[in-house]
């Protein structure tokens, strides 16, 4: 129903390495973008140029968190954005505010000159310039009963690319033996907790496609966010998602929702009438992931445990910047440039996260990496925080 919004475009991490916790999203998700398996595999063939934001493993497979409104309280309608609905509002009494690199932007498409959202890594260097999370502001404004249109503030994600903005993301995604998603989180300000929850988006086209003999109205399925002090780790079972109920006899089963499903929806809105105004709301995103998984842990933007591994930081450390390191590559050789005084551990992890070699190294020492298979390789010096993407031709 919206077009997604790219927050990120290069991150200078090899896509096929994961985390234990949050598995599908946390700071230092490779490019920035949700890992789900089909944009893992597409960005570990060694033809992706992670320089191109043209590539289809940006442009078409979704994963990027992005921010909408929708309502009656929304700003200006920008068609340049929704060439199909006519509804790229941008931000008015409904707004969706982001925090990067310590200061409150709109998260909102539409309000930018490319109808995108802001990045939250630095496009030259590939860093992350938000903390331990996403942290937002979400409000909105009271919608209109007689013509049913409710106010929306939300975040979300696709799985794959609309073909046009204003459409329903066209790949339908199986994920029904998932059993659910989970979140690690904080939410403060929620005054009813009916208005905030995470809903399954499917083919939302469809149900105005239908003839009117077998219109299906649209009741997305939906799982309620709790709110409580401090860090929250729930999980967001199928078995506990449900529908307002206003379309009589509920249409479309849960089953469809968990087996074709095509976004997630991360949405403030007052479901019942009257619709009152809502917010702001405080919500951080610290991971992201499939039920069972999340835990209260987080990494750092400066934390290089955030990189592959899968091993995550208590959320109240914080690693040292790293020293000054850098490798020379001359063909399948790496030349050590270091600020350190100390010899240290350099580890070489392939995409599917294994140590494949390792070295102990002083500044201007060698590496030689001949005996390795071709491909995209991780070069990493934990005792320095350092880690980047080494292509083996």
């Amino acid at each position: 129903m919206n077009r997604f919004k790219k927050v990120s475009l290069a991150i200078i991490l090899a896509a096929g390495i994961v985390f234990a916790s949050g598995s599908l999203w946390r700071v230092g998700a490779p490019y920035g973008i949700a890992q789900f398996d089909w944009i893992k595999t597409c960005m570990s063939d060694p033809n992706f140029d992670e320089a191109d934001s043209t590539a289809t493993c940006y442009r078409d497979m979704g994963g990027w968190w992005f921010g909408f409104v929708a309502g009656p309280s929304s700003g200006p309608v920008k068609p340049a954005c929704d060439v199909k609905r006519n509804e790229a509002y941008t931000t008015g009494t409904n707004y969706v505010k982001a925090k990067i690199d310590g200061q409150w932007v709109s998260f909102n498409g539409p309000d930018n000159d490319n109808c995108e959202g802001p990045a939250f890594t630095n496009k030259d260097n590939g860093n992350y310039i938000i903390d331990r999370g996403l942290e937002f502001e979400l409000n909105i404004g009271a919608g209109v009963d007689a013509t049913y249109e409710q106010a929306i503030a939300a975040i979300g994600v696709n799985f794959s690319q609309p073909p046009q903005p204003g459409f329903a993301p066209p790949t339908n995604r199986d994920f029904t033996s998932k059993g659910g998603f989970c979140m690690t989180y904080e939410l403060s300000g929620l005054e009813k907790p009916e208005n905030f929850a995470m809903e399954l988006g499917w083919d939302d086209d469809g149900a105005s496609q239908e003839s009117d003999a077998t219109k299906i109205p649209y009741d997305a399925w939906f799982h309620n966010i709790p709110q409580k002090d401090g860090i929250i780790v729930q999980d967001f079972e199928w078995s506990k998602f449900e529908q307002d109920g206003w379309a009589k006899p509920a249409p479309w089963p849960l089953s469809k929702a968990t087996s074709e499903m095509r976004s997630v929806k991360i949405r403030l809105k007052v479901p019942k009438t009257p619709y009152l105004p809502a917010g702001p709301i405080k919500f951080t995103l610290i991971q992201f992931g499939w039920k069972g998984e999340c835990d209260t842990k987080a990494c750092m933007r400066d934390d290089e445990e955030c990189i592959g591994g899968g091993n995550s930081t208590p959320i109240i450390s914080r690693s040292p910047a790293a020293a000054n390191v850098s490798f020379k590559q001359a063909g399948r050789t790496f030349n050590l440039v270091s600020s350190a005084t100390k010899p240290v551990a350099v580890q070489v992890i392939n995409l599917q996260g294994a140590i494949v070699y390792s070295q102990t190294m002083s500044s201007n020492s060698i590496m030689n990496l001949s005996n390795l298979p071709t491909g995209i390789y991780m070069i990493r010096v934990p005792a320095l925080g350092y880690t980047s993407k080494a292509v083996l031709k």
